[in-house]
């Protein structure tokens, strides 16, 4: 359904999200 797809693509794109900021994060800290 649509409601599905939607929710699908919140949930990629709070993934991403989150996976940038540990990323940049653990950047820093190797740094």
């Amino acid at each position: 359904t649509l409601l599905f797809c939607l929710w699908f693509l919140l949930l990629g794109v709070i993934e991403y999200l989150v996976l940038r900021f540990i990323w940049r994060r653990w950047f820093s800290l190797a740094d």
